[in-house]
């Protein structure tokens, strides 16, 4: 202990001077090339110095239990005069306990902004390595000449059959927001607050769902049509290829990734390298939910799956499974889903075996659920 400590007051005094410094220190940091500052450890070192800011400016913002050093002297040591000295040491201090009980609180929502702004940098790092890689993609990649000179790379009447073809066929908004919502105890449950990504987001149902449960999240959509339908909902969203934009996110990044019935488009090995990849962004103990028609269900396999020509090949869930522990996920679960319950039951009651039942009425769709 120093021979003459400082006072109360010139104490917070440096406590503010320590705070301003370390706050100009972060500021002076270059916030060009935000791919390469997600290594940077400088926003977790801010962070930390906060926390022992907040937790001495907590202990100071508290009356006191005991008188500070330089009063512990005759007569204030007796027992009756030590006590009525401590009361009145705390009434004369509680003016300055509340200052610093506010700045505590300032504190705080510096802290909170520097989570915010470190959540920002890492989101725009992943999009600037996207782009940076579309851009060397396009300028080594040509073109091939197509034999109908006159034919358009990309059809926008082709987006537009395909958003009809989805409502026609895979449901309403309302319908898929209904069936989407059985994740939220999932994600609740695993303490999942983002960041999240939503491969293929389509008219962004999950990233609404998402949104309203203080989940940060963001989408990647193809279609054009679809990505602007996510805009004017002011939802997180890049228009893009899927595989390219998963390709470029960093690794251990995101602690959920999602992909609903999207993993029936790629061929093989791409879906391959889709389960691999997203193993590859995943936080550790992060979350991945891949759902896709369930080929056990002999309507689904021979009718409902051929309604979308984009799809490739149905992908059996034990076939998944096996797939999901070979590039790496530790727990694994299948989740059947959408199943025509009722009917299958009426069909075992009036004689049908079981497995014939479930075959014609079971699950038309099931999740892989995955964990890193």
């Amino acid at each position: 202990m120093p021979a003459n400590p400082p006072s109360q007051p010139e104490a917070v005094e440096e406590l503010i001077a320590e705070i301003r410094h370390a706050a100009r220190a972060y500021r002076a940091q270059p916030s060009s090339n935000l791919s390469v500052r997600l290594a940077d450890t400088s926003v977790d070192d801010a962070a930390g110095i906060i926390d022992g800011y907040l937790a001495e400016l907590w202990r100071r913002s508290k009356p006191r239990t005991e008188l500070p050093h330089r009063f512990r002297r005759f007569p204030l040591t007796l027992g009756p005069v030590q006590k009525l000295a401590l009361r009145l040491y705390n009434l004369l201090t509680k003016e300055q306990r509340a200052s610093t009980s506010l700045m505590c609180e300032a504190l705080k929502a510096v802290q909170s902004a520097l989570a915010q702004r470190q959540d920002a940098a890492n989101e725009n790092a992943v999009l600037i390595d996207y782009m940076r890689a579309q851009l060397k993609r396009g300028a080594h990649v040509q073109v091939a000449v197509s034999s109908r000179a006159n034919t358009p790379l990309h059809d926008s009447q082709l987006d537009d059959f395909f958003v009809a073809l989805g409502d026609r066929f895979r449901g309403t908004p309302q319908l898929i927001t209904d069936r989407l919502k059985v994740y939220l105890p999932i994600v609740r449950d695993a303490g999942i607050y983002g960041p999240a990504l939503d491969l293929g987001c389509g008219r962004g149902e999950w990233l609404d769902l998402m949104r309203d449960a203080g989940v940060q999240a963001m989408g990647i959509e193809h279609s054009s049509v679809l990505f602007d339908a996510c805009s004017r909902k002011g939802l997180k969203v890049v228009e893009g290829d899927i595989s390219a934009f998963l390709r470029q996110s960093p690794s251990e990044h995101w602690q959920l990734v999602t992909a609903f019935h999207v993993i029936e488009h790629l061929g093989w090995p791409a879906w391959f390298w889709f389960m691999r990849d997203i193993h590859r962004v995943l936080l550790p103990g992060g979350m991945a939910i891949v759902e896709t028609p369930n080929p056990a269900n002999i309507v689904t396999a021979a009718n409902h799956f051929h309604l979308d020509p984009a799809h490739r090949h149905p992908l059996p869930h034990p076939l998944l499974e096996f797939t999901a522990k070979q590039v790496g996920f530790g727990t694994v679960e299948i989740l059947p889903l959408h199943a025509e319950g009722e009917t299958a039951t009426r069909l075992h009651a009036a004689g049908v075996p079981r497995e014939i039942a479930d075959s014609l009425f079971g699950s038309q769709d099931y999740a892989l659920i995955a964990r890193r």
